[in-house]
């Protein structure tokens, strides 16, 4: 009876991660270049979560417990939608623009763009816009950008976007729409299929719907996990009862 309990523990606590990353999902449907993830659960068997709970309470000689698995990324493209905005770039071809931060170089499909106060092409929260030259200064704020990424301010070249097109694998999540190369991974390659859309903005690929509805079926689970615990507990307690009589 224990191993049941310990079963649909363990089914609760794995349900409650993948309504965590479920949750995170949801909350940047709406962000640029976000990339949804998905949490895998192994273990527990191909039975709903009350079955699974009273087959490992005594029936099944084995108990298997659920257990949290590996987060995987989507790395999948979002919708890419005009905004009108000549600071809004996009990449509907391969790879990732460069950004510098504090931390270093870090890659991202999120291209809301601005110009600072040093007249440098920045993210929203500062980190400076690569290019071939390092950061990209823009003498005028009249500029365009070709698909090729090459930056063009009164017919003048300024300089070339700098896209590169790691592999999924070398990459790991930072925050937000950021990511950064794993410690053992190679300096990525420039992007050879890349093509750049100036007054375009790649959103989220994380359906919001789709996001809500996983929520819903992950937390019926979580549910059905807490009854089976409960029940276990009473049928454990009234076990104890009877033996103490004895």
């Amino acid at each position: 009876m224990m191993s049941g309990i310990y079963a649909a523990t363990s089914g609760l606590m794995a349900q409650m991660a993948k309504m965590e990353v479920l949750s995170q999902n949801l909350a940047n449907a709406g962000t640029p270049g976000f990339k949804g993830e998905f949490q895998s659960i192994e273990g527990g068997g191909d039975r709903g979560p009350l079955q699974h709970a009273f087959l490992t309470g005594g029936l099944q000689a084995d108990p298997r417990p659920v257990r949290v698995g590996r987060r995987v990324t989507d790395f999948s493209p979002g919708v890419i939608r005009p905004t009108e905005n000549p600071m809004d770039l996009a990449n509907s071809g391969s790879g990732y623009f460069v950004v510098e931060t504090p931390r270093g170089p870090r890659y991202t499909r999120a291209g809301n763009f601005a110009i600072g106060a040093n007249g440098q092409l920045q993210t929203l929260d500062g980190d400076a816009v690569q290019g071939k030259k390092g950061a990209i200064q823009i003498p005028d704020r009249q500029f365009s950008v070709d698909s090729n990424g090459l930056i063009l301010v009164k017919g003048q070249e300024i300089d070339r976007l700098r896209i590169v097109d790691p592999d999924s694998d070398s990459l790991m999540r930072e925050g937000g729409s950021l990511f950064a190369l794993k410690p053992s991974a190679q300096e990525p390659p420039t992007a050879k299929k890349a093509e750049i859309r100036q007054g375009f903005l790649e959103g989220s690929n994380v359906d919001a719907a789709t996001a809500l509805m996983q929520i819903m079926v992950s937390l019926r689970g979580a549910e059905a996990y807490q009854k089976s615990i409960n029940a276990l507990d009473q049928i454990l307690s009234q076990t104890a009862g009877e033996l103490g009589r004895i």
